[in-house]
């Protein structure tokens, strides 16, 4: 960080460090789209404390999300203020726990000593919080009700002493002045764009390339390596083609002088912690990101070359869809946020000899063309954070003005808070569940992604058992069905094997296996799981389904993990479910009696996603029509889920079956359906009937119809 911003930075935060304005007192920092050098912005912000000489030593704590915590945010434990890390969620969990605690006569409880996991917040502190690039309903769900405690704090305790920063490098993301303005009115939000002081274009001292031209970048890249392999050279590339063409132009042993990594950094950016070249091994290394990057770029030593590929490649995520209205998997380009944040790798002045391939004519042409980032409180969180909203009642906290602040399309908001009334998750004064019901609702939220029906379904009442099974299948749901194993084509066509598939299904839900594909992949996936805890390690040689079906080991074991780690969560929180059973020890089947209250919570969970399939067609030629319900929208089965559609009676000619979808696909105008399991037409009476005599299916389920859904 420079001397002037430095400068800028102690000058900033000494009058809300030390005063003389009352409690509580706010900032937002717009920092610049890179990390500033040796020393980090959260390490200056606290040097700056230190230095503030503060009549008593306050509490400092620096709220991340998880990748920027597994990270490592560049703070030092030099005995003087050592800060508290918290993720977003475990802040969530702060406040829940300082609201539970207090007495009849508080508002808020407050820390007697030191803060601990487990403790209410101390009002002598310095709160922190990065704030979430892609806006997740934890991130939203904080700063709103850490501005709701510090105004109540100030208030009710003349020893409060409570100071509140936000830092962001996006712009507009100022939301600290927004919740102040309807939450604390009157008080001042001050604000430093340290973005303006610092750099403005990463490009001097590099080669830049425009539009890749006959010789592609692969190419140009490839002749930088064959000129000097002993380079420590690495390759950024945000371009998902890259890697295969630089792949093909290699001969000989060439491949063997290159480490090449994928990354994932939603989900993982540990990888990125550890590129040191030895001397030993391969001195180029190729790193291709897959999807959004969603933190600053890091600060990269010890390489003599990079060679940063800049990339618009769509990628398949879940969004809302304004024409289904519901979140579903789309393929959707690099944001142009994503794209800025791009150009902003190239920002490494340890690295000699830096250069850049744009993909474009000119470099603002290729940001510029992206889409505008989709918040995920305005898509594939929405629901839950519209329920979680809805759970903090007691807090106080305007619902409608805060919605208004985060989700910018008020239609969605209106939408899904009509859908969450007639799910029955939602009424008019909080959340529609048992005490029960909404203690395992709120826990397993965050594991499931803030995905309300997944948490839904989990959270409804059930015995062991069937407990048991819908937190195996909440959990594969989560991670995609599709993306944890793959059926083979002779799996497909051919139904003696895929009969052969649903023999060998294991586990108390394997029973369901008959009734959609997502039953008989939990009941597959359960089948690898047992084979792994016996034998130690799955080797393909030995099963008889290699052929029909290939499980990937890495997300079966993750799935394994959060599974356990679920079910010791809900039985933290009183719930009985049985922690110490094996897999392998699922040897029983689920009842009728637990088949029927399964299926009728999976509706109640997805009854967004409730498909309708009849035969349209004449008699000796099949036409399978699936219609989704909500909307009478046109979809097609695919990939496995088309498997059940070819190898069962799905629908006899004249009649009709319902089933649900949890994952699916927009492919232009056409809706896919990449899973699906049936659901009894009688299970589907029951519950419409709870709504009254009059109300038709449709009408119930049709967002844009206004019904009384209370009770």
């Amino acid at each position: 960080m420079s001397k002037q911003m430095l400068s800028k930075l102690d000058e900033f935060l000494k009058p809300i460090f030390t005063g003389p304005e009352a409690s509580p007192r706010f900032g937002h920092i717009q920092m610049p789209p890179y990390r500033s050098g040796t020393v980090s912005l959260m390490e200056s912000t606290r040097l700056a404390l230190i230095n503030s000489r503060c009549e008593a030593e306050p509490e400092m704590m620096f709220v991340v999300s998880n990748v920027e915590k597994n990270l490592g945010i560049g703070v030092k434990d030099d005995g003087s203020i050592t800060p508290v890390i918290l993720t977003f969620s475990e802040l969530l969990d702060a406040l829940r726990t300082t609201k539970s605690t207090a007495q009849e006569h508080e508002s808020w409880s407050a820390a007697d000593s030191k803060w601990e996991t487990g403790q209410p917040l101390p009002v002598d502190v310095v709160l922190v919080l990065c704030l979430d690039p892609h806006m997740s309903a934890e991130c939203a769900l904080c700063l709103v009700g850490i501005v709701k405690w510090a105004r109540q704090q100030s208030e009710d305790s003349f020893v409060a002493d409570i100071r509140v920063l936000t830092v962001s490098a996006e712009l507009g993301f100022n939301f600290l002045a927004k919740v102040v303005s309807f939450t604390s009115p009157g008080t001042d939000v001050a604000s430093l764009d340290l973005a303006a002081i610092g750099e403005q274009d990463p490009r001097p001292g590099s080669v830049v390339f425009g539009e890749p031209g006959n010789n592609c970048y692969a190419g140009r890249i490839l002749q930088k390596f064959r000129e000097n392999r002993d380079h420590k050279r690495l390759i950024l590339s945000f371009d998902r083609r890259l890697e295969s063409d630089f792949k093909q132009m290699l001969s000989g042993r060439e491949n063997e002088l290159i480490d090449f990594v994928r990354v994932q950094a939603t989900q993982d950016a540990r990888p990125l912690l550890n590129l040191a070249r030895s001397d030993k091994g391969p001195k180029t290394l190729f790193i291709s990101f897959v999807g959004e990057v969603p933190f600053l770029p890091l600060q990269l030593q010890d390489f003599d070359e990079l060679h940063l590929v800049l990339g618009s490649s769509s990628i398949t995520r879940m969004e809302w869809d304004d024409i289904s209205h519901q979140v579903i998997s789309a393929s959707q380009l690099a944001s142009r946020e994503d794209r800025h944040l791009q150009v902003w790798w190239l920002h490494q002045p340890s690295i000699p000899h830096r250069f850049l391939y744009t993909g474009a004519a000119a470099l603002q042409l290729f940001v510029e063309a992206g889409p505008l980032r989709n918040r995920l409180v305005e898509g594939v969180q929405l629901g839950g954070f519209i329920a979680s909203l809805a759970d903090i009642t007691s807090w106080g906290i305007d619902h409608g003005k805060t919605l208004s602040c985060f989700v910018r399309q008020p239609h969605r908001v209106h939408e899904m808070t009509l859908k969450l009334h007639v799910q029955r998750l939602m009424k008019q004064d909080g959340i529609n569940l048992s005490k029960y019901e909404a203690d395992v609702f709120r826990a397993v939220l965050p594991t499931l992604a803030y995905d309300h029906r997944l948490a839904l379904l989990v959270a409804l009442d059930a015995e062991s058992d069937v407990r048991r099974v819908k937190v195996q299948l909440a959990v594969m749901l989560k991670h995609g069905m599709n993306r944890m194993m793959t059926f083979t084509k002779r799996a497909s066509e051919d139904p003696t094997q895929y009969n052969k598939l649903l023999k060998e299904c294991h586990g108390l839900g394997s029973s369901l296996a008959s009734k959609g594909v997502m039953w008989l992949s939990l009941g597959i996936l359960k089948r690898y799981q047992k084979m792994t805890e016996q034998r130690g390690d799955y080797d393909p040689r030995k099963d008889q389904l290699s052929a029909l079906v290939e499980v990937d080991p890495g997300k079966a074991k993750v799935v394994g993990v959060e599974v356990g780690d679920m079910l010791a969560l809900l039985a933290e929180n009183g719930i009985g479910v049985d922690t110490t059973k094996s897999v392998t020890q699922e040897t029983d089947e689920l009842s009728l009696e637990a088949q029927d209250e399964i299926q009728g919570h999976l509706l109640r969970a997805y009854a967004y996603g409730l498909i309708v399939s009849e035969d349209c067609g004449s008699k000796g030629a099949p036409r399978i029509s699936h219609k989704v319900v909500s909307t009478w929208t046109d979809s097609k089965m695919i990939r496995a889920a088309s498997m059940h559609e070819r190898n069962s009676d799905l629908v006899k000619q004249g009649e009709f079956r319902f089933g649900i979808c949890h994952e699916m696909f927009r492919d232009g105008d056409k809706h896919l359906l990449l899973d699906w399991t049936s659901i009894p037409a009688e299970t589907v009476a029951q519950w419409r009937s709870g709504f009254g005599r009059n109300v038709t299916l449709y009408d119930l389920l049709d967002v844009e119809v206004q019904h009384d859904t209370r009770g």
